[in-house]
């Protein structure tokens, strides 16, 4: 009988293995999403709408890894005005928790082509228009190149969205606006892997989304802390369904 037992738990265990592994950052044409709230009330929601801005973010990535807001971010006089949420390094603190009354959400794997459109706090149905704040969220992936080349990325969004490969910028669809696309084809890559930074963030009511695809492959930039759950996971599972059997 406990044979039995052993058996029927090999097997239980195979199938959670092979779910953790197809879920598991890094598998299949992924990215690893991390997503915030800003509360109503942020310093930089609210304002007016002034349609897609280029130019509101430096051309490279911050030491932290994050957008820096430009001059221009810091000095705009449109309907959305300058970008006031960032550290002294300028980085925008959209994606920090804790930061302004920034609260972190989730953190994900998300499959490609991404398509969350409408993208509400808590998927509440409405965003600040009924107190649930508003999304903000950054994914992160890789992808490999077997010769120099380019890449087309096509991302659609409402507000703020940015597209960093090895942490320059290559799409730029920032400012309050409508759902406004921007295909894109990158500038000559060499062979080899390449980082991707994906920024975005809600900072209106009403509408709130994203959409990007890509004509490369992509995967999920697999994080310790990710790996460290997955397998803590499984191996309460496991220890759950032994206990069990063995009763």
């Amino acid at each position: 009988m406990r044979q039995a037992n052993n058996r029927f738990l090999y097997l239980i265990l195979a199938t959670l293995t092979l779910i953790c592994v197809a879920t598991a950052p890094g598998w299949g044409d992924t990215l690893l999403g991390h997503y915030y709230i800003l509360p109503v009330g942020h310093p930089d929601t609210e304002r007016g709408i002034d349609g897609v801005v280029t130019g509101l973010v430096n051309p490279t990535l911050g030491p932290d890894g994050f957008p820096v807001v430009s001059a221009f971010g810091m000095t705009n006089n449109g309907a959305s005005h300058p970008i006031t949420d960032r550290n002294g390094l300028n980085e925008i603190l959209w994606w920090t928790p804790g930061q302004d009354g920034v609260t972190a959400w989730k953190t994900q794997v998300d499959m490609l082509p991404l398509n969350l459109n409408p993208l509400f706090p808590f998927n509440n149905g409405c965003d600040g228009a009924c107190g649930g704040g508003y999304v903000a969220a950054y994914w992160t992936g890789v992808f490999n190149l077997a010769s120099p080349g380019t890449v087309t990325f096509n991302l659609g969004s409402d507000d703020d969205a940015w597209v960093f490969v090895d942490n320059m910028l290559q799409v730029d669809n920032g400012g309050i606006h409508g759902f406004s696309t921007t295909p894109t084809i990158t500038t000559p890559l060499s062979a080899g892997s390449h980082t991707v930074d994906l920024f975005f963030a809600d900072r209106h009511t009403v509408q709130s989304g994203i959409f990007f695809s890509a004509d490369v492959a992509i995967t999920a930039t697999p994080e310790p802390a990710s790996l460290l759950l997955l397998g803590s996971g499984l191996l309460g599972a496991v220890g759950v369904l032994r206990r069990k059997i063995n009763l």
